[in-house]
């Protein structure tokens, strides 16, 4: 099924401005907001791209988008590109595969791209009137261990230094909100859908192994999202009234043992699984070092997975409570992971893994 047609649900909204206001998307280059990009279009939003000039073209195919190109450190380009603008999706950030699990990562690149950045389009917002300023968090904030379902009123303490970059700048939304700008947070969980530069290629590269290496035989529960359910969350969001200053979870809405992930790609595909090698997390986390070395060795694109924070991760049940946004706006995500993983490999693809510089 078409991509195209998830987005009619964000175009079909009663709960969406009639108006259809004028929106800025920044890191529209990447997977999340190029569909954020698409669905304002698809919905009749005039939507305008800010990218940097050495960023690729928006994530869409959209022809109703407006692309333009800025320094993001020049604060006389950021008030020009918001000239006349009403919503502001702030999704332009620093991210790689093992960003959510590298706590030890030097957290300057981090604060200049989510940090400083978001400080920036927040003070440009706040100057040009907008209405509704909608930041793309992390549910990567949260203390590490916290009882699942995570509900968006748990502790914000958070293992990576990506984490603590998104609770800085969430501390800048809030600082300005109590100035006078509207603004809604939104926390996605991993993200997968075409285009998916991080969780998926991981996850196909380990079912095409001989043995699939999984902690406790992947019996834990995992979270992941779909992008079209991602999207349609914050542009629900901007648009309902009861949003306003709240902060909602992006979700799936239904964990899954994180073996079923590999069950379900070879039945979509019909290719013979690979076994499921159970290693203990006790076995696990004792020859960390040696498995990081061995993983860096013959499967690069995989060492964030078995990095101490992300054995961690894995020996544990993992959701995010999604009722709020329920109650607040009427939202539920609509695709599983089969009807999800069926439209990635439908759609031929996945963009190359790797650092994302704010675009």
């Amino acid at each position: 099924m078409p991509l195209t047609e998830w987005r009619a649900s964000a175009a079909d909204s009663p709960r969406n401005q009639p108006d259809r206001p004028p929106a800025l998307v920044t890191g529209a280059s990447g997977m999340i907001g190029g569909e954020v990009a698409a669905q304002l279009a698809a919905a009749g939003h005039r939507v305008r791209c800010l990218l940097r000039p050495s960023s690729g073209p928006p994530a869409t195919g959209h022809r109703n988008i407006e692309v333009q190109r800025a320094d993001l450190t020049d604060r006389a380009a950021l008030a020009a590109a918001l000239r006349d603008v009403q919503l502001v999706f702030h999704v332009a950030g620093y991210l790689h595969s093992g960003a959510p699990f590298s706590a030890g990562e030097d957290y300057a690149p981090y604060r200049a791209a989510n940090v400083e950045l978001t400080e920036r389009m927040l003070a440009a917002s706040a100057s040009a009137g907008v209405r509704r300023f909608v930041f793309a968090s992390t549910t990567g904030v949260y203390r590490p261990g916290a009882a699942s379902p995570i509900g968006e009123d748990s502790p914000l303490a958070p293992m990576s230094a990506y984490g603590r970059s998104k609770v800085e700048a969430e501390g800048l939304v809030r600082e300005y909100g109590a100035r006078g700008l509207g603004f809604t947070i939104v926390r996605p969980s991993a993200t997968y859908g075409p285009g998916d530069r991080h969780f998926l290629p991981v996850a196909l590269a380990m079912a095409r192994m001989r043995y699939v290496p999984l902690v406790d035989g992947g019996r834990h529960l995992v979270d992941f999202g779909f992008v079209s359910d991602v999207a349609r969350l914050m542009v629900q969001a901007a648009a309902a009234p009861a949003a306003a200053g709240a902060t909602y979870n992006a979700a799936s809405g239904q964990p899954q043992p994180l073996r079923s992930l590999f069950e379900v790609h070879a039945q979509i595909t019909g290719e013979p699984a690979s076994p499921i090698l159970s290693v203990p997390a006790g076995l696990c986390r004792a020859l960390g070092p040696l498995l990081q070395v061995a993983v860096r060795l013959f499967a690069p694109g995989m060492s964030a997975m078995v990095t101490r924070d992300a054995l961690d991760y894995l020996s544990r049940d993992v959701s995010y409570d999604m009722s709020r946004a329920y109650d607040d706006f009427g939202f539920r995500p609509e695709i599983d992971f089969r009807a999800g993983l069926a439209l990635v490999l439908a759609a031929g693809g996945l963009a190359n893994s790797g650092p994302r510089p704010a675009s």
